[in-house]
């Protein structure tokens, strides 16, 4: 099972992803006790591996085909390390990226603000989503919670979430900071 997140650009502004943490259950055939596994797209996020553990980041163009970002990139002295793909940065704004804020701190460039271990996914120009994938490693129950928020300016953007190829959840992001912030915490069975 794959559960793809992207983001969707309505103008070139950056969607900060605030968490996601998937919970899973699986039981032996047996049935005895459940073994539990989390996963967290911030404390998980690799600046040297992609795909990392059940996550990849990527992007995807009108034609839907999920393609890996392969250039890593450390951002102000390491605070920030970022995925990019081969995107030239022609208008001065970012070109498509997932990044994260791998430090203590709050990271503010122009408008742009990075909370702690947080993520932020970009979308590029010409119809580019940054996508952020989680691939289960398991069968069974698995409970998904998460939120995004505009981190940059004033956003006007949007979130999707799908299980393979069903949305399952969808919303538009507009401002910056906790009054633009979207919510989802649902269960599912993964396979």
């Amino acid at each position: 099972v794959k559960v793809v997140v992207t983001t969707v650009v309505l103008l070139a502004m950056a969607v900060g992803f605030v968490s996601s943490t998937w919970l899973f259950f699986s039981q032996e055939a047996t049935r005895r006790a459940a073994a539990r596994m989390t996963f967290n797209l911030a404390a998980d996020f690799s600046p040297t591996q992609n795909p990392n553990r059940a996550w990849s980041y990527g992007w995807i163009t009108a034609t839907n085909v999920f393609r890996l970002y392969d250039n890593s990139v450390a951002v102000l002295g390491g605070k920030l390390s970022e995925w990019r793909g081969p995107f030239r940065d022609d208008n001065g704004l970012a070109p498509p990226n997932v990044a994260c804020n791998l430090s203590e701190e709050r990271v503010s460039v122009s408008d742009t603000t990075w909370l702690p271990h947080s993520v932020t996914i970009h979308p590029g120009e010409n119809s580019v989503r940054s996508v952020v994938r989680w691939t289960s490693p398991i069968t069974g129950a698995a409970a998904l919670e998460t939120s995004f928020e505009g981190r940059s300016g004033f956003t006007t953007s949007g979130v999707e979430i799908f299980k393979n190829d069903s949305m399952i959840f969808s919303r538009k992001i507009i401002g910056q900071g906790s009054d633009s912030r979207v919510s989802l915490s649902t269960n599912l069975t993964v396979r």
